[in-house]
């Protein structure tokens, strides 16, 4: 209720969609940071944070919705599941905890975003290879 008095709920609406846009190939990356850091690269990197442990617990067979951080996305998640390659998701887990720890440094916030989105695009099978970033 609390995201929905804010209107955080449509925002976060928003950034899964740029999500699930960016893995089916219709939406550039690069596009989709000036949006994320538009909407406030703090929120939008924690929420991604939450969202990948979400990913990673389906992945490992967690799939009882009062165990992740988005129950109510249950079938879209197990969707971008289907759709990611699982050896890629650990590392791309770590791309997104560190940049979500250096978000406030004095790194660009854009740059930042548009890193960890392509990454994300790089989570489809067969993509080019995925790579931590320091």
């Amino acid at each position: 209720m609390e995201l929905a008095e804010e209107g955080l709920l449509g925002e976060r609406e928003r950034l899964m969609r740029d999500l699930e846009s960016i893995l089916a190939g219709k939406t550039d990356p690069v596009a989709c940071a000036a949006r994320w850091k538009a909407a406030g690269p703090d929120m939008a990197l924690t929420w991604l944070y939450y969202l990948m442990a979400d990913l990673m617990k389906l992945s490992a067979g967690f799939n009882r919705p009062e165990a992740l951080s988005n129950p109510d996305w249950v079938e879209r998640l197990n969707v971008l599941n289907n759709h990611i390659e699982f050896s890629k998701l650990n590392i791309y887990s770590e791309v997104v905890s560190l940049a979500t720890q250096q978000i406030q440094g004095p790194l660009d916030s854009q740059l930042m975003l548009e890193d960890v989105l392509i990454g994300w695009s790089r989570l489809k099978p067969g993509s080019s290879t995925l790579r931590k970033t320091a």
